[in-house]
């Protein structure tokens, strides 16, 4: 019992307190994503990349909106 009760201390202490502190200092408003991309990026960063896909991850998700976003303003209408 005591074990769960400290782990589950520790969680979120340590856990979510670092996830609120280090999110927004890394990679927060500057990429502009939905939670939901950079989320997915972060998952498939670290898969890819290891601990640095933390930050390359969005990265990688973020340039590829942009350049959707670029392609469909170019060609978009032609489609």
């Amino acid at each position: 019992l005591f074990n769960g009760v400290a782990l589950l201390i520790y969680s979120i202490i340590f856990i979510s307190g670092s996830e609120n502190l280090l999110k927004p200092i890394l990679l927060g408003g500057q990429l502009g994503l939905h939670p939901v991309f950079m989320l997915l990026g972060m998952f498939g960063g670290i898969s890819l990349f290891g601990v640095f896909g933390i930050i390359i991850g969005p990265i990688v998700i973020a340039i590829f909106l942009v350049f959707f976003e670029i392609y469909m303003r170019e060609y978009g209408s032609r489609v």
